[in-house]
């Protein structure tokens, strides 16, 4: 819990700041305004905030009508000695104080009965250093406690108190009191009806291991074992115009190369915890200060680098999680990430634990094994499998990075997969479809075949007609982007055909054909099979593509299964109903990017600005292409979670530039 106090005053009447208001007694008026941020220490302490001072006690006494430019001895005594007294220390502790209300001295400001209350206790009769919040910045009226409780928070943080007003070289004064003492200071203010507030400040305490989380770090990014998972560091800046952007860097770019370099890790972090997003992102990715700040000069003159993700919000609908067939699977997909993350190594295993009771080998064997089995990577019951173990922990994956899907579509064994992460089927429903439905296509296996074919699905269909049942349209993935399926050697003469044409057409790693009439013969083992599943309705969109539209995902049961794997995958139709539906940021989360062309072309059609991205990359399976990823989907307008990134015990907050503002008028 987080609360903002503070005060502000802005000189717009010019009347009582003309000269001859001006006297010796009256100093010149001065305006501004400051914003405190207060929360618990206890929650400070735990969220790694940065604390200046605390407030140890404080304490209101209504003066009912007297006169606050006149300091009541009485009155403005008992609240000093109340707030000291609620603080838990005594008042003549307090080494400085500053006030309002008195002019251009701050004495004038305090009572005789507060004065004595200051010097009791104290040695040789020296009572505390003081201070008139006006002091230095002119008549602040009702704010003047404002000022007066920054100077004490300054001068406590830096252990130093402000010039004396009669110093012209203005230098800081060392804070009075024995060497080691604990520094405290009040703050007294006075309210137009006479009202006196009194707060006493001290300062925060130092760094324990006691601390609930460690000194700099989120909460949430704690507890997953505290090593990096990856190399690479990113530093988040953002702008609300490009040039404003390229700005950012420049002031970032000076700040880290002109003094002591703080660590790119606390950079990062701070970067990512403590400022907010603006529409113009970029993302910078290196291992360390020098690449970070090549990637940071690059933004900074407005040119690519490799290191560097840039781009723009698109409108905020949330990203669609788009989950894929088989073929864009390879051994090894998922064995980088089960040594580098828990967060997926934990998803891998509650997928193994859910297939267990339908398989006779191990998932989590197959996925981690340095030398992949090439024969088993060619079957439908190994690949199906495999597939939506990983597609279903990158899921968790993302999540652990607070990014949710604000709706789903799958194709094809992607689609069981879709259901399972929008809370439509169980995790043990969803491997049961899985395992039952890829052990009964393994039968089809060496009989069929497919071929990805970019044309238009009417001219496709136009292609087949001479070859009957032998062929089929299996999937319409994009206006140019068709599926072929059927006789392994029907298809592979297809492909020789259309490819004389100078049509692009190439054969989809699997021996089966699915979504033909082949599957006919499976339907009544797999519609027995699936029968004890119970599918439940979900908050998140379905977009089916078997129906091409939006589904309850009640509706997913063993006859629906049947249809998916029968009927032609209708991806381009439900993708163009997510459009309609204003989403525009869609997100492939699978071993390689398999759909993201067919979704492009649909968007060049249908929405231009929509922007898909995948996750993972052939032989680029681990953590440092995931983070790639991250930082693509947050400068397109992702609500990311920078925090697990930033899991090392040793990550603090550090101090960074302000916001580079352009000063343009609108």
């Amino acid at each position: 819990m987080l609360a903002l106090a503070g005060g502000v005053r802005l000189r717009i009447g010019w009347d009582e700041d003309r000269p001859d208001h001006l006297t010796e007694e009256a100093p010149v008026p001065g305006e501004g305004g400051c914003l405190f941020a207060l929360k618990r220490l206890s929650l400070a302490l735990a969220d790694g905030d940065r604390v200046r001072c605390v407030i140890l006690g404080g304490a209101v006494h209504n003066g009912r009508g007297e006169e606050p430019a006149i300091p009541q001895g009485v009155t403005q005594a008992q609240v000093l000695r109340d707030a000291c007294a609620r603080a838990g220390v005594a008042p003549g502790r307090v080494s400085y104080l500053t006030v309002d209300g008195g002019g251009a001295s701050a004495q004038d400001g305090i009572g005789t009965a507060t004065r004595a209350l200051l010097r009791s206790g104290r040695a040789h009769d020296s009572g505390a250093a003081t201070d008139s919040a006006d002091t230095g910045i002119g008549r602040l009226g009702s704010v003047a406690g404002v000022a007066g409780l920054l100077k004490s928070v300054l001068s406590i943080e830096h252990r130093c108190l402000p010039p004396d007003p009669g110093d012209i070289r203005r230098l800081p004064r060392p804070w009075p009191g024995a060497e080691g003492v604990p520094l405290l200071a009040g703050v007294l203010a006075s309210g137009a009806d006479g009202t006196h507030c009194h707060l006493v400040l001290g300062e925060a305490p130092p760094a324990t291991p006691d601390t609930p989380a460690a000194p700099g770090r989120s909460r949430r990014a704690t507890g997953r074992g505290g090593a990096r998972p990856t190399m690479l560091v990113p530093w988040v800046l953002s702008g609300r115009t490009p040039a404003t952007l390229r700005a950012q860097a420049r002031r970032l770019l000076d700040h880290v190369a002109g003094r002591p370099q703080p660590a790119p890790e606390d950079v990062g972090y701070s970067l990512a915890t403590t400022r907010a997003s603006f529409e113009h992102r970029a993302v910078v990715l290196g291992a360390g200060a020098e690449d970070l700040m090549d990637g940071l000069e690059a933004v900074a003159a407005g040119r690519d680098d490799p290191r560097l993700v840039m781009g723009r919000t698109v409108p905020d609908t949330g990203p669609v999680f788009v989950f894929p067939g088989q073929g864009p699977q390879w051994p090894g997909m998922a064995r980088e990430l089960l040594r580098t993350s828990a967060v997926f190594r934990e998803g891998v295993e509650a997928c193994a634990a859910a297939f267990e009771p339908f398989l006779d080998w191990s998932l989590l064997s197959l996925l981690s094994r340095e030398e992949p089995d090439a024969a088993a990577w060619n079957r439908a019951d190994v690949v199906q499998p495999a597939l939506f173990t990983t597609m279903m922990s990158l899921v968790g994956l993302w999540r652990s990075h607070g990014v949710e899907p604000a709706a789903v579509v799958g194709h094809c064994v992607g689609e069981v997969v879709a259901a399972c992460a929008a809370g439509g089927l169980s995790p043990a429903d969803g491997a049961r479809v899985v395992a039952l439905w890829s052990r009964a296509q393994a039968r089809l296996s060496g009989r069929g075949a497919m071929a990805s074919v970019l044309l238009p699905e009417e001219q496709v269909r136009s292609q087949l007609r001479s070859w009957g049942e032998r062929l089929a349209v299996a999937a319409v993935n994009g206006p140019n982007s068709t599926v072929v399926s059927g006789d392994g050697d029907a298809v592979r003469q297809f492909v020789t055909e259309v490819s004389a044409l100078g049509v692009r057409a190439r054969p989809v790693a699997i021996d089966l054909a699915t979504h033909s009439p082949q599957t006919d013969e499976l339907m009544d083992e797999i519609r027995s099979a699936l029968a004890p599943i119970r599918p439940r309705s979900s908050p998140i969109p379905f977009y089916s593509t078997v129906v091409a539209g939006r589904l309850d995902t009640k509706e997913l049961d063993a006859d629906y299964w049947c249809r998916n794997l029968r009927r032609t995958v209708r991806f381009e139709q439900a993708a163009r109903l997510a459009l309609g539906h204003g989403h525009r940021l869609f997100v492939e989360l699978s071993p390689h990017p398999v759909l993201a062309m067919g979704l492009r072309d649909t968007f060049e059609d249908a929405a231009p600005d929509a922007v898909v991205m995948g996750t993972l990359r052939r032989d680029r399976g681990g953590m440092e292409q995931f983070l790639h990823s991250l930082a693509r989907a947050h400068v397109h307008g992702v609500q990311v979670d920078w925090a697990p990134v930033f899991s090392a015990p040793g990550d603090r907050r550090v101090d960074l530039p302000t916001y580079a503002f352009q000063r343009q008028p609108c």
